[in-house]
């Protein structure tokens, strides 16, 4: 356990690292994530994928639904991040999962409604933690994400799920945006619509929305009926 990284200030893995390795959504897809990072170079020793040249890999959240190995995705993230090998941040899907598991602290709910629509978005990641050993490795998997960074800011870099930007970063405190401390309030206040905080991880981990006009509507990918569409920022 000597040798794991907790670090308040993930950037400064990547302010030492040779190189640096961005990943993108991965959404579940682990053999993809293998391929890329043997691709890159990375070699797997002692159960962590490492860089013979010292590079770090940076992911940009979104590690979990859609695909059908979230787990193993997560596993292999968390423990490169455990051993100062990659920075992980948040992503919407990682904040989602966080509220969908929460109690909500004033009603018999929870902080992410379990309406049709939410667990048809998380029923893949679900599916992977049924049993009791699953649900002891859940435990451990949504603790990452609840320290993990909304972003993080090198000389001549910055990297955000979606949209940077300063105003809405200005509504958490240096250690909330880090992950080095987040409250109860911090969650509720994100889950809650109306909330700043809400509205501001909306557009930081999601990206601008707009209303359409005229009471349009489209239909996503998931035959889930929209009016509101993201935007160019």
């Amino acid at each position: 356990m000597d040798n794991l990284v907790f670090s308040d200030e993930p950037k400064t893995v990547l302010e030492v690292a040779r190189g640096i390795d961005i990943f993108g959504d991965i959404h579940g897809q682990a053999e993809a994530l293998h391929a890329g990072l043997e691709t890159l170079g990375y070699e797997q020793r002692s159960g962590v994928w490492r860089h013979p040249e010292a590079r770090k890999a940076l992911f940009l959240g979104d590690l979990i639904d859609r695909g059908p190995k979230s787990r193993q995705v997560v596993n292999t993230v968390r423990m490169m991040v455990e051993h100062a090998e990659a920075v992980c941040i948040m992503g919407n899907h990682e904040l989602n999962a966080v509220h969908f598991a929460q109690p909500h602290p004033e009603t018999e709910g929870f902080l992410r409604p379990r309406t049709d629509k939410n667990l048809f978005q998380h029923v893949a990641f679900l599916h992977e933690y049924r049993g009791k050993e699953e649900r002891d490795a859940l435990t451990i998997d949504l603790a990452f994400f609840r320290t993990l960074p909304m972003m993080v800011e090198l000389d001549g870099m910055r990297a955000v799920h979606a949209c940077w930007n300063e105003q809405y970063l200005s509504e958490f405190t240096e250690a909330e945006i880090s992950g080095a401390k987040r409250g109860e309030d911090f969650w509720l206040q994100t889950s809650k619509r109306g909330h700043r905080q809400h509205s501001a991880i909306e557009v930081l981990l999601k990206g601008p929305e707009k209303e359409l006009p005229n009471g349009r509507a489209f239909y996503d990918k998931d035959g889930h009926k929209r009016r509101h569409a993201r935007v160019l920022w």
